[in-house]
């Protein structure tokens, strides 16, 4: 849609503006919900006591993300720091070792194991 077709049809950059920022917080849950189950098998399966740095590291140097990434470094660790983050986040959310295991079986994020 062009500015004009925009304009003429009404349309104001605020409301835009809101409905973008809407569907990106929407499609940013989403995102998360996936990547929590995906973190959740991998501190599962790899019975971390502590998720640190060297944990995150060892974990992306077996992926195929390590070698793309080897030129950009700054990328590379902005990628650790907020795995980090949703790791620890994870591993919160979900305080109990069996709870953990029983939600990871399932294959579900954590918002569809409880609500099931």
């Amino acid at each position: 849609m062009s500015t004009k077709q925009f304009r003429e049809g009404g349309d104001d950059y605020e409301s835009w503006t809101a409905v973008k920022l809407k569907n990106a917080k929407k499609a940013q849950k989403e995102i998360l919900e996936i990547l929590d189950s995906q973190l959740l098998a991998w501190i599962t399966g790899e019975t971390l006591g502590e998720i640190d740095d060297e944990a995150i590291t060892n974990w992306i140097n077996r992926t195929l993300f390590s070698t793309q990434t080897v030129d950009i470094p700054k990328e590379l660790n902005k990628m650790k720091d907020g795995l980090k983050n949703r790791s620890i986040a994870v591993y919160k959310l979900l305080d109990k070792d069996e709870e953990r295991k029983s939600f990871n079986k399932t294959g579900l994020s954590i918002t569809g194991n409880r609500t099931a």
